[in-house]
């Protein structure tokens, strides 16, 4: 939903053969599954359901083949949200929270808009090429927090107000930022996550 397209060029200018599918034919055969997306959790965990996509994903996820969410996708990968009443794809325990109106440097504007660096709690092959010149653009109301520490991968922060920017467990993975508006830094995640092994 929404940024496909967006992502879509930028997996193909980075090498990748990239398809668009509602074919869950198409998702068994696949060798990488990118799931983005912009919008309401709801909406997007019923179109998930009615594409017949949610358990060829969780299929693709337990055989082992890198997934990554970006931005509404990440937060499809917890349990639940509580922008709505749907279940999310279960991939990595969590669940999506609200940004708080208040941090501790006062108010905090919603949604956040706008680059961060990233603070990152882990090695993980997804994240190799982020430094500290790394700046990633996120648009978000919602994050994703995770039941098991061990499954973040990176922090970022918005008015001092810290929350979880990238997650995974195994080879599935999600950022809530748009590595496809990141220009540099953006294309080098994405091409990690093409050349994972």
């Amino acid at each position: 939903m929404g940024n496909v397209g967006s992502v879509a060029n930028m997996l193909t200018k980075l090498g990748g053969a990239v398809h668009m599918t509602s074919d869950a034919n198409v998702l068994d055969a696949a060798s990488r599954i990118v799931l983005p997306g912009v919008g309401s959790f709801d909406a997007a965990a019923t179109s998930l359901d009615d594409l017949g996509l949610a358990d060829p994903i969780r299929a693709a996820s337990d055989r082992g083949t890198p997934v990554l969410g970006i931005c509404l996708g990440m937060q499809l990968l917890a349990d639940s949200s509580e922008e709505g009443r749907r279940t999310g794809l279960g991939l990595i325990p969590g669940r999506v929270v609200r940004l708080p109106s208040h941090g501790p440097d006062g108010k905090v504007t919603i949604p956040h808009m706008g680059w961060s660096h990233l603070e990152l709690l882990r090695d993980d092959a997804l994240t190799s090429t982020v430094d500290g010149s790394s700046r990633f653009y996120f648009v978000h109301s919602y994050v994703f927090e995770p039941r098991n520490p061990e499954d973040r991968i990176a922090n970022a922060s918005h008015r001092g107000l810290e929350f979880c920017a990238a997650v995974g467990r195994r080879r599935t993975m999600g950022v809530q930022f748009h590595p496809e508006k990141s220009h540099r830094h953006g294309m080098a995640l994405l091409r990690s996550f093409i050349e994972m092994t």
